[in-house]
């Protein structure tokens, strides 16, 4: 869609090579196609990806955070739809999605816990 010429959207202001998740999920609030598009199709690979982690460890919970995914949050309910197709059936109704309350600082909060904990058993 971007090699259309008609395309005026917001993504068509930067080089492909600089364009951030940031951008796109700006691009998406403003009803870019192209950013639509892209998003849905992250829905559908963040669904089949998150099938095939249940149905082979079948896990009570999966949280979904991070920086880039950050503003995917409200996703969640699309992924776990898109993932019920995939999933085994039994271990699909089992698990649990959820966006992370540490939003982009999960990293960081997991870095200082480590680090905290391991003085206090040094």
């Amino acid at each position: 869609m971007r090699a259309n010429k008609a395309y005026k959207g917001k993504l068509r202001q930067k080089p492909i090579s600089r364009i951030s998740a940031y951008d796109v999920f700006s691009a998406y609030n403003e009803g870019d196609p192209i950013a639509v598009s892209v998003l849905q199709k992250a829905v559908e690979m963040w669904g089949m990806t998150s099938a095939n982690f249940v149905s082979l460890l079948n896990p009570q919970k999966i949280i979904w955070g991070g920086g880039v995914f950050g503003p995917a949050g409200i996703f969640v309910d699309d992924i776990y739809k898109e993932a019920c197709k995939w999933a085994q059936p039994i271990s699909i109704k089992q698990v649990e999605f959820v966006s992370s309350q540490l939003s982009g600082n999960a990293g960081l909060i997991g870095a200082a816990f480590l680090a905290i904990k391991s003085n206090l058993y040094d």
